[in-house]
């Protein structure tokens, strides 16, 4: 199931070409009159409107049905179905709100998988020295990081160019070679007017061969009587190639779409982060204050910063943007994502697990008197 849209925008694209197909087709063999090209016409109208209504469905589907996660991640591909659920609350985000997407987001992801059984096992003694955080936190790591490594995904596929051009690119150079040998060899015998070859394009370029595969299919269909019987082509082969032809086209209308989507890829990545950064933020600064004196946040919630230093000296972990004692991360302060209602002593998990989810902003518990105290 598509999540975000592109189906439908592919299908709009795909509609308009075989419609733009269709309609050259027709103009370059005279095909029908006045009226038959105006119902084509108006039939291509009608097919892309059709596509583009189903995306606007599609959306509002998602909007009503996308919900913020408050247990489980569910069945269903985890990366996949935790950004889906998640997708209400990425796209209501503000950009003045993005964290600086500055470490290795697999890397994060893989950590945080990793490290949730203790991450878990601490939310009773979170929720008993620190009764004012937001203990729904810890039900949401997990979907946060899936759904991050979903956009994060998502984003370097938008990045490559897609290698299916190339591929068709010389599928239909040597369909049109064979296509046009055999139509030479039928003109020379006179089984074909040699005038209609006269409106090949010839070259490499993607839409002329486009063009081509179309003129010489239908140059062949309309003649087939005459021909069917002297050409080794058979009627599949030159259905393959108008397939060809608009396997091209639809190609070349989704990569004129590339920079719209690569953009919007690049918007959900760093929204995801944002929401993921903060999660993580917060429970490391909770778990690194409740474990003050053991001083052992890191074999329970490691540094998403830690790196190893290079050359031959002694490895050593050193850590970007937290500070050595077990107080909250000297974080700079950021828009927050969502308004967060007060939370009051009264807090328990089950008036937590009540709660909608909210983005929390990095530092939003840290007070005077220590992290999370007021």
């Amino acid at each position: 199931m598509q999540l975000d849209g592109s189906a439908p925008l592919v299908q709009a694209s795909f509609h308009g070409t075989r419609c733009s197909n269709a309609w050259h087709r027709n103009e370059v063999q005279g095909v029908g009159v006045g009226s038959e090209r105006s119902a084509t016409y108006t039939g291509c109208v009608q097919a892309i409107e059709l596509a583009l209504d189903k995306r606007d469905k599609h959306m509002n589907t998602i909007a009503a049905t996308a919900s913020p996660i408050t247990g489980p991640v569910g069945d269903g591909p985890r990366y996949r179905g935790a950004f889906g659920r998640l997708l209400q609350t990425i796209r209501s985000m503000s950009p003045e709100s993005f964290a600086v997407v500055n470490l290795d987001v697999m890397s994060a992801v893989r950590t945080t998988e990793g490290a949730l059984p203790k991450i878990g096992r601490m939310k009773s003694v979170v929720a008993q020295l620190l009764p004012q955080f937001p203990l729904l936190l810890f039900e949401e790591l997990e979907a946060r990081a899936l759904a991050l490594g979903h956009a994060q995904t998502v984003y370097e596929s938008a990045q490559r160019p897609a290698p299916i051009l190339q591929t068709l690119l010389n599928a239909a150079t040597t369909a049109r070679d064979i296509a046009l040998a055999e139509a030479n060899t039928l003109v020379k015998r006179d089984l074909l007017p040699a005038q209609a070859l006269g409106g090949l394009k010839g070259g490499n370029g993607y839409r002329n061969l486009a063009a081509d595969l179309f003129t010489l299919s239908e140059t062949m269909k309309s003649h087939w009587n005459a021909v069917s019987s002297r050409t080794s082509m058979t009627r599949e082969e030159l259905d393959r190639l108008e397939d060809l032809a608009d396997e091209i086209n639809q190609a070349l209308g989704i990569r004129e779409q590339m920079p719209e989507l690569q953009a919007a890829a690049a918007r959900d990545r760093q929204a995801a982060y944002t929401l993921f950064i903060a999660a993580y933020s917060e429970l490391r600064a909770a778990i690194a204050y409740v474990r003050r004196r053991e001083n052992d946040v890191e074999t329970i919630m490691p540094s998403l910063y830690a790196r190893r230093s290079s050359g031959k000296k002694k490895l050593a972990i050193t850590e970007a943007a937290e500070p050595t004692s077990p107080v909250a991360p000297a974080v700079v302060s950021q828009e927050p994502v969502a308004v967060i209602p007060p939370v009051t002593p009264a807090h328990t998990v089950a008036e937590t697990k009540a709660e909608p989810v909210t983005a929390i902003p990095i530092g939003a518990f840290a007070g005077k008197d220590g992290p999370f105290m007021h």
